[in-house]
């Protein structure tokens, strides 16, 4: 399918509209003049037709115009790309906040995901989302932090301490937050569980990635460095997205290293 196939649906509400048409059932060219609401004129019929048959996405069947399976292909293609720019505009929040590097995300899985975004007006409304998705009944639980947050640190240790098998991949700025107040110091601790192990990234970042399981994950972006003001969330089960999750959090977990390496060198 070429671009200027592509562009031709588009080009008036008529093409689009009779080929979905022919696409629940078979119709005379005149009956086609009847079937579409806007009623396009019989030249205006004859000519998308025209097209349509040169394109392959229609034939003529005894009198009958009748789609072709090229012709429900191109429907199928157009409607994920439709649903892929709605998609974008929709989560467009969340979008802006990811580095090129970390947005391979498959576009229409996102219609399944719950945006979370926090505003001027409400700061805090990601952060408690997060600590509102602690599920107790998860038995492994992984995650990138780069938001420096005692409140959230705390309120996910009770996965710890139900013995939940768990991984912390933390930034270096977060890392080194962490270390200097004793009340969150567990979270670059190796020894504090046995069923804990943290990670530390060389350098700061600007994403959040929860995994709970393999059946849900929360992936946030933040527009700077540091506290992580104004944070966009996207929450889902869908499953092509949370293996991407999983694939990112892995990217970042071969480039990580347990604090005690870190804590060799200078910050």
């Amino acid at each position: 399918m070429s671009i200027e196939q592509m562009s031709f649906l588009t080009r008036s509400e008529y093409p689009l509209n009779i080929l979905r048409e022919l696409e629940k059932q078979s119709l005379r060219k005149s009956e086609l003049q009847t079937a579409i609401s806007s009623s396009p004129s019989r030249p205006t019929v004859r000519r998308i037709l025209s097209t349509f048959e040169e394109y392959g996405w229609t034939q003529d069947n005894g009198g009958y115009q009748q789609i072709t399976s090229a012709g429900t292909r191109i429907l199928e293609r157009y409607s994920d790309a439709e649903t892929s720019i709605k998609q974008l505009i929709e989560k467009a929040p969340w979008v802006q906040r990811l580095s090129p590097e970390d947005a391979t995300f498959p576009v229409q899985e996102l219609a399944d995901a719950e945006l979370v975004v926090s505003k001027p007006t409400r700061p805090s409304s990601a952060l408690w989302t997060a600590i509102k998705l602690f599920d107790r009944s998860i038995s492994r639980f992984r995650v990138v932090c780069s938001i420096y947050n005692p409140m959230l640190f705390h309120g996910y240790r009770g996965l710890l301490e139900l013995g939940v098998e768990s991984e912390a991949i933390l930034d270096l700025q977060t890392y080194a937050n962490t270390t200097k107040n004793p009340y969150t110091h567990f979270v670059v601790d190796e020894s504090a569980y046995s069923n804990y192990q943290p990670f530390v990234l060389d350098y700061e970042h600007t994403l959040g990635i929860g995994i709970y399981d393999d059946r849900k994950v929360a992936v946030a972006g933040y527009n700077e460095f540091g506290d992580g003001k104004h944070i966009a969330m996207i929450i889902s089960s869908n499953d092509k997205l949370v293996e991407w999750a999983i694939s990112l959090y892995e990217s970042y977990r071969v480039q990580a290293h347990p604090p005690t390496i870190q804590s060799s060198n200078s910050i």
